[in-house]
């Protein structure tokens, strides 16, 4: 059930600006008071009706999540309560529990009724403020007055300090003295899903439990005075705004409804004056007498008490930061501004996993979000440039010892054993988005040198993070936007960054070799990151400017760039951000170099705007990732919007030209809303749809990284500097640098591959030394009297990056780089051949149409299996190019499954092949080894329990990749005389196919949508099997009985054809093969 409510506020309430809402807030009468006993009810009169059983209808509609757009949040500001609400639209949104990744409420609401002509629900038929009661603590108000002028509702909110319990003080006043009831509209969401939640009434309380997941949770609603009667049905079906819609009178009083998407609802008692006066708690534990125990505390605590602590520990938070900056010190807009968004830093937190901050407490655009099935969902994971952000905005604020737990949780918890970040995590560190993109590697050596972490657990996490961008930087599979690869000027800024900060720690650990390793790469970048990221044959302007990215460091040759979020195709140059700011900001390059000043007019001119509430930016143009044209929610295309963020970083480049960014501050605050709550992204056209003109979309409100960013610029100004500069990196980059040494290899040569394990380094230089770094080690090189050198290095697998660095005599430095391939894969124990040209699965499938789905991608022509040390290696082999358009881990768009069965095995009967492959093996498997770009790559029982890791090394000379898996995962499985099934299938995300496997459609469906607002079908979908497209359960596919196969190796003597022909066979039956020598 798709939910709008908090966009459909009516337009009279959004038409004047904060500052007269604040004001007429105010003015208004002081509805609750603050007094915590509870006044004598009466008995209503509403029709008396007996308890029934168990609600029908399970398990009612769909369940969808919230809009992004909040206007209020709150936690306490200590550990001891771990739960987090959320408001928007007149109502309180996702409730989290106990961790900031678990969602576990769609919304809590008040439904006012007269009990005959009418049944209102607050969040669509009431006119809503919310209030910041405390400009100094998360103590919101909302305040939510009847369209017609009849009655008021009136709920103030806070976190019980000590216990997992929102606590809201609820007063319903009738306006016109009519005789109104009122019910609070319960829609738990349990362990992030609305599908499997249990609800019944327990001792006059609600309770609500989901334990369909590894972590069961539950939740207790309780009032004090206690509720006069409640009933737990099935949204659509029974809940009780069904019942109450109906004849206006809860008449259905289900005792329980379980395992569905269920609804709640209890009647509040009314005080003799015919106002409903209560204190309501929320709690949640691990079962539900455990949520009841903390309801009942909750309620056993005095309302005005429990406001009093949760407000002094927010008050002595701030006490403990630095003094507010001077920029904001003169409006009290601005402070409160400045105060929440500190607070609300600290909010996204994690009180488990400390220094986990996730991006945003919201799920963008989450009515258009299913929410049947649990995941993670929404912003609710951990970034490390997002934590960069904020770390650095806290650091700013004074709050170092946050920053340092952060530095810790990406140290500790998220880098990987290579010294690289993934893309994102969750809060355990798991990664979940599968790409790399190398300003995250970076960011965090950045922050350690702010944070002056010099000692040598910190140098052993900044060493293999550096020596992970010299092997792998400039060019990045993902950039800052996390949709394209290549030369990024925002990525090789925090690159270079990190560089320089890693060589400051390097000098001071006396690891020298490390230090000019680091700073001749450094020094390299910046001497040509113009030559690959600067156009002089633009499109726009004087045509010659920063690009946003460049494919292949050829920013003058129209190289086509997919904007991979539906904003279509275009040549690069006629694609810019204002990413090469961060050269400035990070140091690398200075304000008034004439490229950073000559592209600020492409920049300004083309996705610059005016809005009321001052210049905004767009990310980039023909940015697809935001709401569609027509206002609905961004469902894989849109357009997108502008992000406030992005005036701040704008602010802070014109600091650093010597200039003024009070107005910059001014725009960023003026973008918030009533709970001074900083978006994402805001409305970029006139206003219409539901959206103002410069105010916030429902994509994220607050986003972290926003409201960061106002922290840092207020700093900043006071600064006259951007706070955040590492100077380090700004000293050495103050005046121009000494010219480099002569180098020259002679060995390797370019782009080498070899069978061996090892190869020679040798040439000349004459600097005063060398160095040469591969594998992670650095070895300083020894010159004979002519500076001629030579080397012996140690080979990976697959691809690796030689180095070699000179330094002269005067600190120049110069930096050579070979890339040589090895294919010594180990000792073979067998392989089977397949045809090429076979990738159509039954011969009918075809492609999809985008570029990225190159041709033979999915053919595969060989596996081959290997046995080196302890590792095993299976290469498969595919008879088109091996490309990663997306920035996955080695590969993007496929997706290998190799399942092992010991040979002599007697077990015999089909067995399933894994979720989303719609197909059965011949006979039970042993272990099954997943390929994936995105998902990760591991070798799994037959219970589907990972077992072990896998790694995966592309070598695309070959056409080969390779799944690297330790031996002892196999239990002792003689992987010579084992059988095999191998599929190959395509990588989707959770929502686009069951098991994160891209379906495939029937080809009559596929070709209709060419041209159509489904036209992504046939750019991203396979045809040529059975079904189409639906929204309405996890395969995405009204037919499932054709496989999900593109290609298969078969035995000799078998037609692929027809063992993947669905028509004859339902499920297909997948057949082992045997390998030969």
């Amino acid at each position: 059930m798709t939910d709008h409510t908090a966009q459909r506020r009516p337009v009279d309430a959004r038409s004047r600006t904060r500052a007269s809402r604040l004001l007429a807030a105010a003015a208004l009468p002081l509805v609750l008071g603050a007094a915590s006993a509870p006044a004598a009810a009466v008995p209503s009169t509403g029709t008396s009706t007996a308890r029934a059983g168990e609600a029908p209808g399970g398990p009612g509609v769909s369940s969808r999540w919230t809009t992004g757009a909040k206007n209020g949040l709150g936690t306490s500001a200590g550990t001891g309560s771990k739960v987090w609400f959320t408001l928007t639209g007149g109502m309180m949104s996702e409730v989290y529990y106990p961790g900031v990744d678990v969602a576990n409420v769609k919304s809590l609401q008040v439904v006012v009724s007269d009990g005959s002509t009418f049944t209102d629900v607050e969040g669509t038929d009431t006119v809503q403020r919310v209030q910041l009661r405390d400009r100094r603590s998360l103590s919101y108000r909302q305040v939510n007055t009847d369209v017609e002028g009849r009655y008021r509702v009136v709920k103030t909110y806070l976190t019980d300090p000590d216990r997992a319990s929102v606590v809201v003080k609820v007063e319903v006043v009738s306006l016109d003295g009519g005789d109104y009831r009122a019910y609070l509209l319960y829609d738990p969401h349990l362990a992030n899903s609305g599908r499997h939640d249990t609800g019944r009434t327990v001792d006059g309380r609600l309770v609500a439990t989901d334990t369909s997941g590894e972590r069961p949770v539950a939740s207790a609603l309780a009032a004090r005075p206690r509720f006069r009667a409640t009933s737990s049905g099935f949204d659509g079906t029974s809940d009780g705004l069904t019942d109450l819609r109906d004849d206006h009178a809860l008449d259905w009083r289900h005792d329980s409804a379980t395992n569905g998407n269920v609804v709640q609802v209890a009647e509040l008692r009314r005080d003799r004056d015919g106002r409903s006066t209560s204190v309501v708690a929320l709690s949640f534990g691990r079962g539900p007498e455990h949520a009841l125990d903390k309801a009942r505390a909750s309620l056993g605590t005095a309302w005005g008490s429990l406001r009093r602590d949760y407000r002094a520990g927010w008050h002595r938070y701030l006490d403990r930061l630095s003094p507010a900056p001077r920029s904001v010190a003169d409006s009290t807009r601005l402070a409160t501004q400045y105060d929440v968004a500190l607070m609300t830093l600290r909010a996204h937190e994690d009180k488990t996993y400390r220094g986990a901050n996730i991006a945003s407490l919201t799920v963008p655009w989450g009515e258009a979000v299913d929410a049947d099935e649990p995941g993670v969902g929404g912003y609710h994971l951990v970034w490390a440039r997002d934590l960069y952000q904020v770390a650095t905005a806290q650091l700013a604020a004074g709050d170092e010892a946050a920053a340092d737990r952060s530095l810790d949780y990406l140290f500790d918890v998220q880098q990987n054993e290579d010294g690289s970040f993934p893309q994102n995590t969750l809060l355990d560190g798991t990664p979940y988005f599968g790409s790399l993109q190398l300003d995250e590697v970076a960011l965090p050596i950045v922050l350690a040198r702010q944070l002056r972490r010099f000692d040598r657990e910190t140098w052993d996490h900044v060493r293999r993070a550096a020596d992970f961008l010299v092997a792998h930087g400039p060019v990045t599979p993902q950039e800052r936007w996390e949709e394209e690869g290549g030369y990024s000027p925002s990525t090789i800024a925090a690159e270079i960054a990190g560089l320089v900060s890693a060589a400051d720690l390097a000098r001071r650990q006396g690891d020298e070799a490390a230090r000019a390793l680091y700073l001749a790469t450094a020094d390299d970048w910046r001497s040509r990151v113009k030559e690959w990221t600067v156009t002089t044959t633009g499109l726009l302007g004087d045509q010659r400017y920063f690009l946003r990215v460049d494919g292949n460091g050829d920013p003058d040759d129209g190289q086509l760039l997919e904007i991979n979020n539906g904003g279509g195709t275009h040549d690069e140059r006629a694609v810019v951000d204002a990413g090469f700011l961060e050269l400035v900001r990070l140091g690398v390059l200075p304000a008034d170099d004439p490229d950073v000043t000559g592209s600020l007019p492409e920049v300004d001119a083309t996705i610059g705007k005016q809005t009321p509430n001052g210049f905004l930016f767009y990310r980039y143009n023909h940015d697809g990732y935001g709401e569609n044209a027509d206002g609905s929610p961004y469902d894989g295309t849109g357009v997108g919007r502008l992000w406030p963020l992005l005036t701040g970083e704008r602010g802070e480049y014109a600091l650093a030209a010597g200039r003024s960014a009070r107005s910059h501050l001014e725009t960023m605050a003026r973008t918030g809303n009533d709970g001074f709550l900083i978006p994402e992204q805001v409305w970029d056209q006139p206003d219409a749809h539901g959206f103002r003109l410069g105010e916030g979309t429902g994509s994220a409100t607050p986003l972290a990284w926003s409201m960061a960013q106002f922290v840092r610029l207020a700093a900043s100004i006071d600064a006259g500097r951007p706070v955040e500069r590492p100077e380090v990196v700004a000293r050495r980059y103050a005046a121009a640098r000494p010219a480099g040494p002569d180098l020259e290899l002679t060995s390797p040569t370019a782009d080498q591959t070899t069978a061996a394990d090892s190869v020679e380094v040798s040439g000349t230089t004459d600097g005063r030394k060398a160095y040469v770094h591969v594998g992670g080690r650095t070895l300083r090189l020894a010159l004979d009297e002519d500076g001629d050198f030579s080397r012996q290095v140690s080979l990976g697998l697959g691809q690796t990056r030689i180095t070699v660095a000179a330094v002269g005599a005067d600190g120049g430095t110069t930096l050579l780089q070979r890339t040589v391939t090895s294919t010594n894969l180990g000792t073979p124990l067998g392989s089977k051949d397949d045809p090429a040209g076979d990738d159509h699965g039954p011969g009918s499938y075809v492609y999809p149409t985008n570029d990225a789905f190159v041709d033979g991608a999915f053919d595969l022509t060989r596996l081959g299996v290997y046995e080196a040390d302890d590792t095993v290696n299976l290469a498969l082999t595919i008879d088109g190019e091996l490309t990663n358009p997306w920035g996955g881990d080695q590969i993007s768009v496929q997706r290998f499954d190799v399942y092992v069965r010991p040979g002599g095995v007697t077990s015999a009967g089909t067995v399933a092949a894994r979720t989303g492959t719609h197909a059965d093996l011949a006979a039970p498997y042993s272990f099954v080894v997943t390929a994936d770009g995105f998902s990760g790559s591991a070798i799994r029982d037959a219970d589907d329990r990972v077992v072990a890791q896998a790694t995966l090394t592309a070598i695309p000379d070959l056409h080969q990749l390779v799944v690297s898996v330790p031996r002892s995962a196999f239990s002792g499985v003689n992987l010579g005389s084992a059988r095999y099934v191998v599929t190959a299938m395509s990588h989707a995300s959770t929502d686009e196919g069951a098991g994160e496997i891209r379906p495939v459609y029937s080809l009559d469906f596929w070709e209709s949508t060419a041209g159509t607002d489904q036209s992504w079908i046939q750019e991203y979908r396979f045809g040529g099997g059975a079904g189409e497209w639906s929204g309405d359960n996890p395969t995405r596919d009204t037919d499932t009985s054709d496989p999900n196969v593109l290609d298969l190796l078969v035995p000799d003597g078998s037609d692929q054809s027809e063992v993947l022909d669905w028509t004859a066979d339902d499920p297909v039956v997948l057949p082992y093969v045997d390998l030969t020598d």
